[in-house]
C-alpha cells in the first residue's frame, strides 16, 4: 500500500469527505492526486493531514510495502510491548493471531514472528537446543555467518541483530559464559556505530544491560561497573527512562561488592524510585529482595538504608 492508499483508508475509516480533510490545509483535488499517487505532500501538509485523521502519518512510512501497513504497524507496536513487559503468554497470542496476516507470512515482517518464537523457545519453554537449531535456520536463510562478525553486525538491520542477542542469551542458559560474552562484546562495538538512530536503540540497551550483568556474574565487577557507567550516560542523554532502574541496580551491585558502600545506597535508591514510580513491580521486587539479603556488617549506612527501605514497603502495601 502506498502513502496515498494509506490516507484515503484513515480517511474513509474516519468517515471524511476529501473536502473535510482538506478544509484549510489544501484543495480537495490535491487530496485526491495524493490518494491517487500522482502527488507527494510536503512535510508540513503530511503533518496537518495526519494531526486531523489522528494518525501518526510518518510512523507508518516505514510499513508502506505492506499489503496492510496498519495492520503490521499495530502488531509490532503491541509485539514491543508484550516482550517489555516480558509476558510470554500475551506475545504467544499475538504472534498466532499475525500469523494471519499475509505480510508476516513473508519477509521481512515473518522474522517479527520469528523472533517471539525463539524467545518463547528460550525464556518460556526453555528448550535450548531448538531456539538454537532455529537461529541457524534463520540465520542461514539471511546468508549470515552463525559466528558473531562486527563487520557483518555493522551492516544489519535492528531486527537481525536481535537474533545474534538472542545467540547470547543461549550460551549463558547453556554455560557458556566466555562465549556469551565474546558475542556481546561484538554486538556492543558494532551496534555503537548505530545508537543513535532510533531503530537501533531497545537493542543497544538490551546488548549493554546483557553485558554488564555478564561481567557481574563473573565476578567482574570493576568491567560491570565500566559497562554500566557508559550505559547510563546512554541512557541519561537521550533521555531513556524504560530500562534506566535495571542499570542503577546492576551499578549498585557492582559498588556494594567493590565495598563502596556509599554509591551502592545512591544507586540502590534511585533503582527503587524509578521502578516503582514506572511500576516495575518484577524489577522491584528484585531489588528489594537483593537489599534485604546484603550483609550490613554493622556499617550504619546500610543499616540505615535498610530501614528505609523496610519503611518504604510498608507504605506501599
Amino acid at each position: 500500500m502506498e502513502l496515498g492508499g494509506l490516507i484515503r483508508s484513515a480517511r474513509e475509516h474516519k468517515n471524511l469527505t476529501r473536502e473535510q480533510l482538506a478544509e484549510d490545509i489544501c484543495s480537495p483535488k490535491y487530496i485526491y492526486l495524493i490518494e491517487k499517487g500522482e502527488r507527494t505532500p510536503s512535510v508540513g501538509i503530511l503533518d496537518c493531514i495526519g494531526r486531523r485523521l489522528n494518525i501518526e502519518v510518518f510512523s507508518y512510512l516505514p510499513y508502506l510495502d505492506c499489503v496492510n501497513p496498519v495492520v503490521v504497524r499495530k502488531y509490532c507496536k503491541l509485539f514491543n510491548e508484550s516482550r517489555k513487559s516480558n509476558d510470554y503468554a500475551r506475545t504467544q497470542q499475538l504472534t498466532n493471531e499475525a500469523m494471519a496476516f499475509v505480510d508476516f507470512q513473508k519477509l521481512p515482517w515473518k522474522r517479527e514472528i520469528d523472533f517471539n518464537r525463539v524467545k518463547l523457545l528460550i525464556f518460556k519453554e526453555e528448550v535450548y537446543e531448538e531456539a538454537y537449531i532455529m537461529i541457524q535456520e534463520i540465520l542461514k536463510e539471511e546468508n549470515l555467518p552463525l559466528e558473531c562478525n562486527i563487520d557483518t553486525l555493522i551492516d544489519l538491520s535492528a531486527s537481525m541483530i536481535q537474533f545474534y542477542n538472542l545467540l547470547s542469551i543461549y550460551f549463558k542458559r547453556i554455560g557458556e559464559t566466555n562465549k556469551q560474552i565474546n558475542y556481546l562484546n561484538s554486538l556492543a562495538t558494532a551496534l555503537k556505530h548505530h545508537k543513535h538512530i532510533s531503530s537501533y536503540q531497545r537493542i543497544y540497551i538490551s546488548v549493554m544491560l546483557n553485558l554488564t550483568k555478564a561481567h557481574f556474574n563473573t565476578g567482574n565487577y570493576i568491567g560491570s561497573r565500566t559497562v554500566g557507567i557508559e550505559l547510563l550516560e546512554y541512557q541519561r542523554e537521550k533521555n531513556l527512562v524504560d530500562r534506566m532502574g535495571i542499570t542503577y541496580f546492576v551499578l549498585g551491585k557492582c559498588y556494594y561488592h567493590l565495598g563502596q558502600q556509599s554509591e551502592a545506597v545512591d544507586y540502590f535508591q534511585k533503582a527503587v524510585f524509578l521502578c516503582y514510580s514506572l511500576d516495575y513491580d518484577l524489577f522491584l521486587t528484585d531489588i528489594l529482595n537483593f537489599i534485604e539479603t546484603m550483609e550490613t556488617n554493622e556499617n550504619q549506612m546500610l543499616i540505615n538504608f535498610r530501614k528505609k527501605m523496610d519503611c518504604f514497603v510498608n507504605k506501599q502495601r
